[in-house]
């Protein structure tokens, strides 16, 4: 089954009176008409885990709200941003997804009702991912400003800020059983994360209980830095199952063993350099 969606050339935005405020005291207005493939570009995308939705962060600040089953046809759209959304990702049991915008802004959605919920601020640069925890109530970021951020997105707050990057962070990964989220930054290293002392801030995972300091200082330890790529990092993902992490360096993908750090395999044949990877669970 081939599905085509078809971005309307011009959008009537459900909120266009009112006024979208960045954290640098900028009002930007979204009454924007959407003229030109530029605004029209669709910078993120996620699935919904259960529903037939598909959801697409534009270059205008807009998220639209796609049905794919019956050929597809384009059921809301929704604004809070004022810059591109960078950074798309729902929660993998929960009715909540994550937007990340060049607005230096993260912004948490109810999908049950497709409303705006809240926004997170901390972040001083534009907010290029975003995913949240398999089990714990965090969400990760990362930003241009080099750092990685932890929030607690059910007591809206920051827990902790990565930093080691020198430039910007353009790709985060979180392992699926492991304390771990790897990194890929513009300064040419990928740093594997170990967050696990995290943990100390939590009292329960299942019971999603609020943040707050159980053991004094908590530290986020990098265990690993690859170096030596040869082209412009863009994507980095951990295997779903096996104990390997995949870089996109440039035109080629690079595969790393985390178990002693080994570079294990690479893939040749892009003419030009990948933004984007996924790997098959098996």
């Amino acid at each position: 089954m081939h599905i085509k969606f078809q971005l309307p050339l011009s959008s009537s935005l459900s909120n266009s009176s009112k006024p979208c405020t960045l954290s640098t005291s900028t009002t930007v207005s979204t009454s924007t008409t959407l003229s030109t493939s530029t605004t029209l570009s669709i910078r993120s995308a996620c699935l919904h885990p259960s529903r037939p939705h598909l959801y697409c962060g534009l270059g205008t600040g807009l998220v639209q709200v796609w049905d794919y089953s019956g050929g597809g046809h384009l059921v809301q759209e929704m604004m809070a941003h004022c810059g591109p959304v960078r950074g798309l990702t729902c929660h993998a049991t929960m009715q909540l997804m994550a937007s990340a915008s060049d607005d230096m802004r993260v912004v948490v959605w109810n999908l049950a009702t497709h409303k705006y919920m809240f926004t997170l601020r901390g972040h001083t640069d534009y907010v290029r991912q975003v995913q949240f925890h398999h089990s714990y109530p965090w969400l990760f970021t990362g930003s241009d400003d080099c750092t990685v951020r932890v929030w607690n997105w059910q007591s809206r707050s920051l827990v902790y800020t990565v930093s080691g990057h020198q430039h910007w962070v353009v790709s985060i990964s979180l392992h699926k059983t492991r304390d771990w989220v790897v990194s890929a930054s513009i300064d040419g290293s990928v740093r594997l994360w170990d967050f696990s002392s995290l943990r100390n801030r939590t009292c329960s995972a299942g019971g999603h209980t609020n943040v707050s300091t159980l053991f004094g200082l908590v530290e986020v330890v990098c265990t690993q830095v690859w170096e030596g790529f040869t082209g412009k990092l863009g994507w980095v993902a951990f295997h779903p199952t096996q104990e390997m992490v995949a870089v996109a360096d440039g035109r080629m993908i690079r595969m790393y063993s985390t178990s002693d750090y080994r570079e294990v395999g690479s893939l040749q044949g892009h003419k030009l350099s990948s933004n984007q990877l996924s790997l098959h669970p098996l």
